[in-house]
């Protein structure tokens, strides 16, 4: 796995054509298994209508029309990217007064504390130097209530083995099973609503926990 610097500069490379090469191609050689998992994976979050959803990773924006589409007028998705050309080729082709562009570390994106419904990080998290870190910090991140969800259309041991033969960039590159990424949700706070790790879909998917209620005094009649 590379430094974030090796990191940015691969997919600053690949950025145009992205979603050609890895995606359309996938889904015509393997037809039916990217437009199934996204839909899978999108009707897993709870979406507010109004709310402020971080796509991190975003790369050209594959999440973007599955996002928006759950999202009404008053919503809000941010795209953030460690790789500028990514997100140049994001913002070409999708325009939506609901979205927001970010060019930034994960670990060092400037967000504000508790500003955001839900999160998703959707085919990078292997990428991330310090995973445990970055949990920590989406977890921080969330509104109570507020969910963070990790996806692949791999199982762990697929993209693992994928790995191994990959760009010495992304080479090593290591996701954790769901259950190893459940305990590190659990460490930051999350509480687990879903682990699943299966051929061609991948999802942990964990909350903040909402406060207490605070009930109202009770007097007895005078």
């Amino acid at each position: 796995m590379g430094s974030v610097a090796e990191n940015r500069a691969f997919f600053n490379e690949q950025a145009e054509g992205w979603s050609e090469r890895c995606w359309q191609a996938r889904e015509a050689r393997e037809p039916g298994v990217v437009r199934a998992g996204l839909q899978r994976l999108v009707a897993a979050l709870d979406i507010a209508a109004s709310g402020t959803l971080l796509d991190v990773g975003c790369g050209d924006g594959v999440l973007v029309p599955h996002l928006l589409g759950r999202l009404g007028p008053g919503g809000r998705l941010i795209e953030l990217d460690v790789a500028e050309k990514m997100i140049a080729c994001n913002r070409r082709r999708h325009h939506d007064p609901r979205l927001q562009f970010v060019v930034a570390d994960v670990a060092d994106c400037a967000l504000a504390t508790e500003s955001i419904d839900g999160i998703v990080c959707f085919s990078c998290f292997p990428h991330f130097a310090d995973p445990r870190g970055v949990v920590r910090a989406l977890a921080g991140l969330l509104r109570p209530g507020g969910w963070l969800a990790v996806s692949h259309l791999s199982s762990s041991a697929e993209l693992n083995a994928y790995h191994t033969q990959a760009h010495p960039a992304v080479g090593g590159a290591v996701l954790p099973t769901a259950p190893e990424l459940a305990g590190v949700f659990a460490a930051a706070g999350l509480s687990i609503a879903c682990a699943d790790d299966e051929p061609a879909f991948y999802l942990v998917l964990g909350r903040r926990a909402r406060p207490p209620a605070i009930r109202g005094s009770v007097h007895p009649s005078a």
